[in-house]
């Protein structure tokens, strides 16, 4: 999963780290050939380095991982990394400008953007014998343990005895119960939404079990693989993304009124620095490459790639409002044309200037 493996890369220390970034878009040109350039590029630029032995092993990594590069249908970049035992390839769901960048740690601004702007989600097949939960983000997924024993069938166990009916409730109750358990455990805290997929009424009784909002119920089948999970669960994850957006911008109309809010990146910047935040609200598709001023002001720039250039404002707005409690919505391009396409939404009154 995305979160999973950007820790990876981001614990990664060591030259050479080569990472290389292919956007997907066919009318750039055939993916794959574009990738092999630059894999050509990176060899060539470590070839005029004295660096022997480590130079080869980390070419060869790289020669592996790029031949095994597998681009999902909905990837629209794939990023390869080699260096220091560790090679990955990756496919994201944001576009990324091709190139190749040699350093002490792996150029993660690309996977990072893809992890702040992918919307979170649960999933989980209520399945009383053999319960499943996965992790989402965006259209990516991981198993997570719920740390219980598969339980055979517990409405078979006692046969078709119509006698058994009421210990066979008892049972199905109980196990129900320490699904709910587990499932609230590895969701802890987390506001991402929750959809059960199971038979009736188990999964009706298990959303209305679980102290976790918002959380909604899909009937269908469990025993079936994870993609049919999710696709069945596309619709109401959709639904509840479109609520959350709304939710997000009638609030930020009270905190609007009651003047509670910074807009703008520059704004939310400074004021995020100063005391963090409740709820940043983020168009999309906005990126805004800057550098900081000795006093800590936003100054846009052009090159990103410039020593001393912050790659993209937004990404460490989202990461620093999500350190210090707070949350982050995403709603689409054009919603925040009036308010600069950023607002931070404060736990106190903003001082007119």
């Amino acid at each position: 999963m995305l979160a999973a493996d950007l820790d990876q890369l981001l614990a990664h220390r060591g030259y050479p780290s080569v990472s290389l970034l292919v956007d997907l878009d066919p009318r750039l040109g055939p993916w794959s050939e574009r990738l092999e350039a630059l894999q050509r590029q990176a060899a060539d630029r470590l070839g005029q380095e004295a660096l022997g032995d480590v130079a080869d092993v980390t070419l060869a990594a790289l020669s592996e991982t790029v031949r095994t590069v597998a681009p999902t249908r909905w990837a629209r970049s794939v990023a390869v990394f080699a260096g220091g035992g560790t090679h990955v390839s990756l496919s994201l769901p944001v576009r990324a400008r091709d190139r190749v960048v040699i350093d002490e740690t792996f150029a993660t601004r690309d996977v990072v953007h893809a992890v702040n702007r992918s919307p979170g989600w649960w999933l989980v097949a209520v399945d009383l014998a053999r319960p499943r939960l996965w992790r989402g983000l965006g259209v990516d997924t991981a198993p997570v343990d719920l740390g219980l024993d598969d339980d055979g069938d517990p409405l078979e166990r006692d046969g078709s005895d119509p006698r058994s009916a009421d210990r066979r409730e008892i049972r199905r109750r109980r196990r129900l119960d320490e699904v709910v358990g587990a499932v609230s455990t590895a969701l802890g805290s987390s506001p991402w939404p929750l959809v059960a997929v199971g038979p009736s009424p188990t999964v009706s009784q298990f959303t209305a079990l679980i102290d976790h909002s918002p959380a909604v119920a899909v009937r269908g089948p469990t025993r079936v693989p994870v993609s049919e999970l999710v696709s069945r669960a596309g619709p109401e994850l959709r639904r509840l993304e479109e609520r959350r957006c709304a939710d997000a911008l009638e609030l930020l109309g009270r905190h609007l009124a009651a003047g509670r809010c910074a807009a703008g990146i520059e704004a939310a910047w400074a004021h995020a620095e100063r005391a963090g935040g409740a709820t940043l609200i983020v168009e999309t598709g906005i990126e805004y490459p800057a550098r900081v001023t000795a006093d800590g002001r936003l100054v846009a720039v052009d090159d990103r790639d410039a020593p001393g250039v912050v790659d993209d404002a937004v990404d460490e707005l989202i990461e620093a409002v999500l350190a210090r409690g707070g949350t982050a919505q995403l709603v689409p391009d054009g919603t925040l044309d009036d308010l600069g396409r950023v607002a931070l939404l404060t736990r106190h009154q903003i001082a007119a200037n």
